[in-house]
Parts: C-alpha cells; sequence; structure tokens
C-alpha cells in the first residue's frame, strides 16, 4: 500500500482535483458576468423602450431590484442593478469582457471615470 503513495499518484490525483476546483471557479465566473452582462442588457432594452435614450426619472431599479431580491436574495440591489446596466452600456458585446476578471474587478473598473486610462487593467491580468 506504502508504494502507490510514494509513486505519486495521490500527488497526481491531487493535482487533477485542484485543477479541476480551479476550472470550476473560471467557468462560474464566466456564467456570472454573461448573467449579469445579460441583465444589464435588458434593463438597458426596457429602460429605452426602442428610442436611443432612456427616459430620465425611471424608477425601474427600485422596482427589479424588490422584485428580484424576493425572488432571490441578495445580489439584486439598486446599485448592483445600476453596475450591471452599466457594465452592459460600456461593453456591448459581451465578448470584449475579460474572463481572467472577476464581477468584483468590473466593480472597481466600472467606477472609474470614462477620463482616467484603464491602464490598471494590466496589473489585474
Amino acid at each position: 500500500m506504502k508504494d502507490i503513495v510514494s509513486t505519486g499518484i495521490i500527488k497526481d490525483i491531487k493535482q487533477i482535483i485542484e485543477e479541476s476546483k480551479r476550472t470550476v471557479v473560471k467557468n462560474v465566473n464566466t456564467i456570472m458576468l454573461q448573467t449579469y452582462w445579460s441583465i444589464g442588457k435588458r434593463i438597458v432594452e426596457e429602460e429605452q423602450k426602442g428610442n436611443e435614450k432612456a427616459e430620465y426619472g425611471s424608477k425601474l431599479l427600485v422596482t427589479f431590484s424588490k422584485e428580484l431580491t424576493k425572488e432571490y436574495g441578495k445580489g439584486f440591489s439598486k446599485s448592483n442593478l445600476f453596475s450591471m446596466r452599466k457594465l452592459f452600456l460600456e461593453n456591448q458585446k459581451f465578448q470584449t469582457l475579460s474572463g481572467k476578471l472577476s464581477w468584483s474587478h468590473y466593480l472597481l473598473l466600472l467606477g472609474v471615470g470614462k477620463s482616467e486610462p484603464h491602464t490598471h487593467l494590466l496589473i489585474c491580468e
């Protein structure tokens, strides 16, 4: 029995498990990002109702937040929905988003003004 452990099989199995864990985290992150981008897109579509720009004074985010929080719990605050909306508006093609960045990274980037350079993106990768 000790020969099996000493041959490195356990080490190999541990590496397989660790690689699988990393893959799962990466895939979940990508799916979450795509979900939030899609939610942002849908919110913008509803706000604009076919117009180029949304009407000001819209209370949609408050209404959406209450309903989604009731159904799905935390994560759908008005500010989070606003961030999802902004994610879509600033990245209208999902393919332009980096799968290497998490939602938390994007929340930080969304807070950066358009006039500021995005050179710190290189640091995140």
